[in-house]
């Protein structure tokens, strides 16, 4: 058996920091990843409005859709909110 060196600048890591590098690697890719999945591919657009009045008409169509049912978001809720949007002028554009 033979003893390291006296000297040497290799020791064990301390518990716990064995794969800290690749866990935050892995953190750093994984949050990267969900901001990409988390942006649509689309958004509003109206000739003349700004983002005070997507706002507001955002807030007008979603109480109008969404009151009464809980909060529940169906495909038919989301075809109703966009209908409302449309009706005010909005347009869906791709980013």
């Amino acid at each position: 058996m033979h003893d390291a060196p006296t000297g040497s600048s290799i020791e064990p890591p301390a518990p716990g920091r064995t794969h800290r590098g690749v866990l935050v690697l892995a953190a750093i890719l994984l949050s990267g990843a969900a901001g990409c999945a988390l942006r649509p591919s689309w958004h509003w657009e109206k000739p003349g409005a700004d983002e005070q009045d997507l706002t507001w008409d955002q807030n007008q169509c979603k109480a109008k859709t969404y009151s009464g049912n809980d909060g529940l978001v169906t495909n038919a809720s989301v075809r109703r909110m966009f209908a409302c949007m449309e009706g005010k002028g909005w347009s869906k554009r791709n980013n």
